[in-house]
């Protein structure tokens, strides 16, 4: 029992060292493991240590290397070095040697721009002149000049000289329509302002002439003399019209009906053509849709319109006057003149406006121009005569054929008709 007690007693005792005895062994394995690794390390540090020491002898082999090809380069850079310096001298006296080629080259280029300036000036003067030695002439040149440096002149000819030499020709080309309020301030300010100077002190007359400055004269012309043109007609219809008809109120009708239409026409043509309302209809097709009036197509119209206006004033109101005459009452009057009378009118100034209007077919802009005005004032005309002057006898009565005694004791008397006049009871209301 005592044995037992006492092997359970050292078993007791023993048990915690056989637990230490295991964790040793178990901490040994351990050890040994990382002893072994650690020695693995220590083996791929060798192999390592090697290959280094075998890279730093490449290293070194190459390092001895690169210094004798230093060396050499040392030896090449010297020599380079002199030879640059030679090719420095060479380069500086090359350089001076440019130097002086290019101020030689820049002489010469200033003595060729100085040949070609001079030669320029006598191909200008030559080609100015026309070829003609005459053309050179200081006051020709000097005319010239004062041309071409006006502002609207595009262009100028060489002159054209006569056999004498005395007298010179210059065409000048504008920039503007002949037509156009430029070209006509253009040759006035050519005729007052650049002659005037350019032949100051020369011994010399200049002209503007030709077909734009002609036409701008005439254009000038017509213009002032056109109120006084139809202020003469218009009283000269008046006067005419006052004879025939022992009247003041039917040649004011007159006058008034011919003033509208001219008017009324004067605006549809303004509107055509220098306004370009509707001129593609007409068959014209301009770069600025605009075609300048001539000048003389209001003058020419007024003239046309006045007398057939004249015609069917005429027509009509010597119908009225027969009526009057038979004692019958303005209202019965018109009316009857009307009824024999209105329908040959409004045919006649359809037809005339018809053939007017068929002047709008000519391709020339002036004949278009023609077409449109007396058309449109031939069927003005046409209408206020069968509309405003039987208004206006019938409203003014037997006023309307009043004339002053003393005046109808001046006019003489002229029977439309042909056949004496109307009896003297029956010519006039006088007052």
């Amino acid at each position: 029992m005592q044995v037992r007690a006492r092997e359970s007693a050292v078993r007791r005792q023993l048990a915690p060292l056989e637990a230490q005895a295991r964790r040793l062994a178990a901490q040994a394995r351990s050890l040994q493991a990382q002893a072994n690794q650690l020695q693995a390390q220590a083996g791929a540090l060798q192999r390592r240590a090697d290959q280094l020491d075998a890279r730093k002898a490449a290293l070194e082999r190459q390092g001895a290397a690169l210094q004798a090809r230093g060396d050499q380069l040392e030896a090449q850079a010297a020599v380079l070095q002199a030879e640059a310096a030679s090719l420095k001298d060479q380069a500086d006296s090359l350089q001076a040697q440019a130097n002086q080629l290019k101020a030689q080259q820049e002489q010469a280029e200033r003595e060729k721009k100085q040949a070609e300036k001079l030669q320029d000036e006598l191909t200008q003067m030559m080609t100015a002149a026309g070829g003609d030695d005459r053309g050179t002439d200081t006051r020709v040149v000097t005319l010239q000049k004062g041309l071409s440096d006006t502002e609207g002149v595009v262009t100028l000819t060489p002159p054209q000289i006569n056999k004498k030499g005395d007298v010179f020709l210059l065409s000048a080309i504008p920039s503007t329509a002949p037509a156009s309020d430029d070209t006509a301030r253009l040759v006035s300010h050519v005729r007052d302002t650049v002659l005037s100077k350019t032949n100051e002190g020369g011994g010399i007359r200049s002209y503007v002439g030709g077909y734009t400055a002609s036409y701008v004269d005439l254009a000038s012309l017509i213009s002032a003399r056109l109120l006084l043109v139809i202020g003469t007609v218009i009283l000269l219809g008046f006067l005419l019209l006052m004879v025939a008809f022992r009247s003041l109120l039917i040649p004011l009708q007159a006058a008034v009906t011919n003033l509208l239409s001219a008017a009324a026409a004067f605006g549809v043509l303004t509107a055509a053509f220098q306004w370009g309302w509707g001129i593609s209809l007409l068959g014209i097709h301009t770069a600025d849709s605009t075609v300048p009036i001539a000048s003389y197509v209001p003058l020419m119209m007024f003239a046309g319109l006045f007398g057939l206006s004249m015609d069917y004033e005429v027509f009509l109101v010597s119908h009225v006057q027969q009526h009057v005459h038979r004692d019958e009452e303005a209202t019965e009057s018109v009316h009857s003149a009307l009824m024999a009378s209105a329908r040959i009118t409004t045919a006649a100034a359809l037809i005339m406006a018809s053939v007017f209007a068929s002047f709008i077919l000519d391709s020339d802009p002036t004949i278009k121009q023609f077409g449109v005005g007396l058309s449109v004032a031939v069927l003005l005309a046409g209408i206020l005569v069968v509309t405003l002057a039987p208004a206006a006898l019938v409203i003014f009565g037997r006023a309307a054929w009043w004339l002053p005694r003393w005046l109808d004791r001046i006019l003489p008397h002229v029977s439309i008709e042909g056949d004496g006049g109307a009896p003297d009871g029956h010519r006039h209301r006088s007052g």
